[in-house]
């Protein structure tokens, strides 16, 4: 795991495989997580009342201040309005968050939580 990190051209045949399979990581991880929920629903006899879905650890193309960025993610992103779940220990509460416009939510691209004053990385798309 030692080596120097990998920049793909996002329009390459190479940049376009690695989009399609993160997206496809991406459908696989909620599908197991809907499998997930369903099981432990079934199992305790319950339906789900409220559901909160957040991405998070992937890349995006997004524009911020009037330019399109490649914006990659630790934490969880709150897009105003949008929900988000901060779960917490066994003996603390958890909470379900939701995304507001302010200054600093714009300058911060919309992070939260973890990973939030980390952006790993943004990259400006070329036109």
């Amino acid at each position: 795991m030692d080596a120097p990190p990998i920049l793909f051209d996002a329009g390459s045949e190479i940049g376009q495989a690695y989009i399609a399979a993160m997206h496809l990581a991406g459908q696989y991880a909620y599908a197991g997580r809907d499998m997930v929920v369903e099981k432990v629903l079934e199992i305790l006899g319950a339906e789900s009342t409220y559901e909160v879905h957040n991405h998070h650890n992937f890349a995006w193309t997004e524009e911020h201040f009037g330019e399109k960025y490649w914006v990659v993610r630790k934490g969880c992103t709150l897009l105003p309005g949008q929900k988000g779940f901060v779960g917490a220990t066994m003996a603390d509460t958890s909470v379900i968050i939701e995304g507001v416009d302010s200054e600093l939510s714009r300058k911060g691209l919309y992070s939260t939580v973890h990973g939030a004053a980390e952006l790993c990385q943004e990259m400006k798309l070329q036109e």
